[in-house]
């Protein structure tokens, strides 16, 4: 078993395990029909993993390809939508405090970081929280329901909306609030996530000397502008599936459990 092979283990840096104690190892060894019936059962339950995992992906994709077929591609805009700055779309643009560290805490308001932000939405199942101050910066950082969230450094031009269940929370120094006006705001969320932001968010970080965008750079940034009823339209689907999604997910997870209990009894011999 693996508690006994780690019993055997040796060394401080590099573990390792002689040659003649791994292969003095014992295992259960059921007869060859019995060993072919739980060999099928697991292969039963991994397949269905796997479906579940290809049905993620394939939502993935169907995301992608319903923006392609209701606005044309994002870059050569074919359907000739209007085009728009960011800087033109925003009543407010601002960054995160530096030097938070001393914040944070167990509890307290909701703490906004770039890996919060995640193929457009907000996930805050990894969440960090502060004890904010009561400070002109702490007000000026506060986020608010249907905000875009943009990393400015590091990995550039991950997005998110804010949710308007969020609650109290606050942006750290690698994100930035975009507040904007006369949009949709998942739908520029989710086009600044798309090729025609990535290809944005890869030029100005080729051309800046670190990974990094300023306010100028954020403001230069430009959008396709489709009637808001057709961003609507699409923020709908999205969120469609991607409730989908989210039932696959919770299906995968409980997959990957059943896996993995299966696996413990036919090595316990239960099975």
């Amino acid at each position: 078993s693996i508690v006994e092979m780690e019993s055997q283990v040796h060394g401080a840096t590099m573990k390792h395990i002689t040659r003649g104690k791994f292969l003095a190892n014992q295992i259960p060894l059921p007869p060859l029909a019995e060993q072919r019936r739980i060999a099928s059962i697991l292969d039963q339950a991994d397949e269905l993993r796997q479906k579940r995992q290809q049905a993620i992906e394939k939502l993935d994709q169907l995301l992608q390809a319903t923006f392609i077929e209701m606005f044309g591609d994002p870059v050569s805009n074919p359907k000739g939508w209007e085009k728009e700055t960011i800087g033109n779309l925003t009543t407010f643009i601002t960054s995160g405090s530096r030097g938070w560290a001393q914040y944070y805490a167990d509890s307290g308001s909701k703490f906004i970081r770039i890996q919060n932000l995640v193929k457009g939405d907000l996930d805050m199942s990894d969440c960090a929280y502060v004890n904010a101050p009561d400070s002109a910066e702490a007000k000026r950082t506060l986020v608010q329901a249907g905000d875009v969230l943009v990393s400015i450094t590091a990995d550039l031009g991950r997005t998110a909306v804010v949710p308007n269940d969020i609650g109290m929370a606050h942006i750290n120094q690698h994100v930035a609030i975009l507040r904007l006006t006369g949009v949709n705001p998942a739908f520029i969320s989710h086009y600044l996530a798309s090729v025609g932001g990535k290809v944005q968010f890869e030029k100005l970080n080729r051309s800046a000397v670190k990974a990094g965008l300023n306010f100028n750079d954020i403001r230069s940034l430009e959008v396709l502008l489709p009637p808001q009823e057709l961003q609507n339209k699409y923020v709908q689907i999205v969120h469609n599936i991607k409730n989908h999604q989210q039932q696959l997910i919770h299906f995968k997870k409980q997959s990957d459990i059943l896996f993995s209990s299966l696996q413990n009894q036919a090595f316990n011999g239960t099975l």
